[in-house]
């Protein structure tokens, strides 16, 4: 669901300098050639490094403020919720 944030039903102002503040840091992501990681919620990925490192894994969802996400692993017939970096996850085929 996509909704227009409002205060007592008009929308919210956003001021120019947080606009340009965002679009300045989106051009240094671009500079740097960050590679944005797409994954949906079920995408079955691999953990390619760290403790849980050559395990597959469902992914859950992205803790982007970290740069971390939740995936789920497979422990003794129960799926497990477990934090790794994004950087860290490669999409199965």
């Amino acid at each position: 669901m996509r909704r227009i944030v409002s205060f007592d039903g008009h929308p919210a102002v956003v001021p120019n300098q947080v606009i340009l503040s965002i679009r300045k840091r989106l051009a240094e992501i671009g500079e740097l050639n960050y590679q944005v990681h797409r994954f949906k919620q079920g995408d079955r990925v691999a953990i390619t490094a760290g403790p849980f490192r050559d395990l597959n894994a469902i992914f859950d969802e992205s803790l982007s403020s970290q740069d971390r996400a939740r995936v789920l692993v497979e422990f003794l017939g129960r799926w497990t919720p477990c934090q790794v970096s994004i950087d860290c996850l490669e999409r199965v085929k």
